[in-house]
């Protein structure tokens, strides 16, 4: 590959990578919104418990189990992100280390 090729490459991979961190970082915040959710709903089973009231235990439990599925399916992608980042970064490392092969040995020649 030309140099000019593989730069835009790297710019590709460098996009793609950075896309891939964004969607991370969203995955990671409606991560800790379900934490605090669970919280609001742990202390409203509290309460619930106290005044004895199996109705809103019920509802309050099967609002927990949603959130909790939730989070799951979000932990469930924010491990194929991780594994898309890691071949993306791995990817990048192999085209700047193509990319600087290619500029020594163009250097070595036109010298």
């Amino acid at each position: 590959m030309t140099v000019a090729a593989l730069n835009c490459q790297m710019l590709a991979l460098t996009s793609y990578k950075a896309d891939i961190e964004f969607k991370l970082q969203r995955i990671m915040d409606q991560r800790q919104y379900l934490a605090y959710k669970t919280i609001g709903i742990s202390n409203a089973k509290a309460k619930a418990m106290q005044e004895e009231n199996d109705a809103a235990q019920a509802a309050l439990q099967q609002q927990e189990c949603v959130i909790q599925a939730y989070d799951k399916i979000c932990e469930m992608y924010q491990g194929n992100l991780e594994t898309q980042q890691k071949a993306a970064a791995t990817e990048l490392e192999s085209v700047q280390k193509l990319l600087e092969t290619n500029v020594k040995r163009e250097f070595k020649i036109n010298a």
